[in-house]
Parts: C-alpha cells; sequence; structure tokens
C-alpha cells in the first residue's frame, strides 16, 4: 500500500467517525455528507474547492426550498478530498410529521442533484438517519450510472473497466464546459466569479 493510498483510507475513517459523532451529537435529525467522486490518489486540485461549493449551494437551495432547517454544517478538506456535512431538521413538524416520509423526500432531492445537475455525476450526496446510510435500493431506485458507460459505477470501478486517465478526460471535459467552474486561465462566467 502506497503511503498516499493509506493517507487517504485514514482521512475516509476520520470522516467516518465525524459524520457517528454528529449523529451522536444530533439525535432525531438527519446527516448530509457532501464528498466529490474524483478517481485516482490526488483528491484535490485547484478546481475542486469550486466543485464542492457548487454542490453546496444547490444542495442548500434545495433544502431552503423544501423547508429544512440547516441546524449546523462544515467544510473540511483532507487527503480524501474535499467535503461537507449538514445536519438537517424540518422547519414544521407538523407539515411532515412522518420521519419515513421526510427521509424519502430528502433522499430523493439528493438524487435529484446527482442525476439532474450538469457536474451531479461529480457530487457524491450521501443521507444519514440513526446510525444507517439511506440508500437508492431502498426507494427501489437503480445504483448510479458511471461516468462513462451505462453499468452501475461501483460495478465498473471495482472490476476497473475504465483508465483513470478516460476518467480523468471525462471529468476534465465536464469542468471546462460548465460556466460556474472558474478556470485560472478563463474568464469567469457563471455563479462562482466574484467568489471569494
Amino acid at each position: 500500500m502506497t503511503e498516499k493510498l493509506a493517507q487517504i483510507l485514514a482521512a475516509r475513517e476520520q470522516r467516518m467517525l465525524r459524520i457517528r459523532q454528529a449523529l451522536l451529537d444530533y439525535p432525531d435529525t438527519f446527516l448530509v455528507s457532501v464528498k466529490l467522486n474524483i478517481p485516482g490518489p490526488e483528491k484535490v486540485s485547484e478546481l475542486t474547492p469550486q466543485l464542492l461549493q457548487i454542490a453546496t449551494t444547490c444542495l442548500e437551495q434545495r433544502l431552503n426550498l423544501a423547508k429544512i432547517d440547516i441546524i449546523h454544517s462544515d467544510k473540511k478538506t483532507t487527503t480524501a478530498g474535499e467535503e461537507a456535512l449538514y445536519i438537517l431538521a424540518p422547519k414544521n413538524e407538523a407539515e411532515d410529521p412522518f420521519r419515513r416520509r421526510l427521509r424519502q423526500k430528502i433522499k430523493l432531492m439528493l438524487i435529484e442533484i446527482e442525476d439532474s445537475d450538469p457536474l451531479g455525476r461529480l457530487f457524491d450526496l450521501d443521507l444519514w438517519q440513526g446510525h444507517s446510510q439511506v440508500k437508492r435500493s431502498e426507494l427501489g431506485l437503480p445504483p448510479r450510472r458511471c461516468l462513462l458507460c451505462e453499468e452501475a459505477a461501483v460495478i465498473c470501478a471495482r472490476e476497473q473497466r475504465h483508465t483513470l486517465s478516460e476518467l480523468k478526460q471525462s471529468i476534465n471535459l465536464l469542468l471546462q464546459s460548465d460556466p460556474r467552474i472558474c478556470h485560472t486561465n478563463m474568464p469567469c462566467s457563471g455563479e462562482l466569479q466574484g467568489s471569494e
């Protein structure tokens, strides 16, 4: 095992510890973990903070429209990449008294962001409640599709069907074509222009 891989695995373990601690600190809430799908050992680049910002802005807008409060959030950069955690609670319990229905509503919102945003394939939005992660299969939905083909992403990743070079080229094309990403050698034209 390379030193870089060991650092990534340790950072992932730390992320899981933060998730577990947040679920203990905020019982009876929902937790959304936001990560980026960046293949290879280099999980952080000059563009990944912008990519995380796009994902979290989209999430915050949807939560606001759904009247779901963010009661705590934080962002972090580790060897495993950019990440954010959100602790959620509904604004008005009377509007949605059934927690299972709210659980499904939030999960569907996360799936819709991943599936509809032009960069959504690079977002990894996970929902946790109690001590368990809410999976797409719980809603009868198929797993996420691969970035390069129609197969389930988890199968392509496990079987290494695509080279790192192919994956990175596809990601670079997505980033180059999205006006919200500001490249240092190009003028910005999206919503991130002038931020920071």
